[in-house]
């Protein structure tokens, strides 16, 4: 289709604010925080190391039928 174009949600994710810095295995705590989000579908697209915040993007879902835009195509 012409035109037609992908739309999508993004999340932040500030990581340090979930997990402290000072909590035992931090980074694995972390890489499961990102895991169960790319499960829900989300994708890391940016991080910034300096506030440990992750952007995350999906496909945006039509609240009617909880479908992406590109499936009701």
């Amino acid at each position: 289709m012409v035109g037609a174009f992908m739309q999508w949600e993004y999340k932040l994710v500030a990581l340090g604010f979930i997990v402290d810095a000072t909590v035992p295995h931090q980074r694995k705590k972390h890489e499961q925080i990102l895991n169960d989000l790319g499960r829900e579908g989300w994708e890391a697209v940016a991080y910034a190391a300096q506030s440990d915040t992750v952007l995350l993007k999906r496909p945006a879902k039509h609240a009617a039928d909880g479908k992406t835009i590109r499936q009701r195509r």
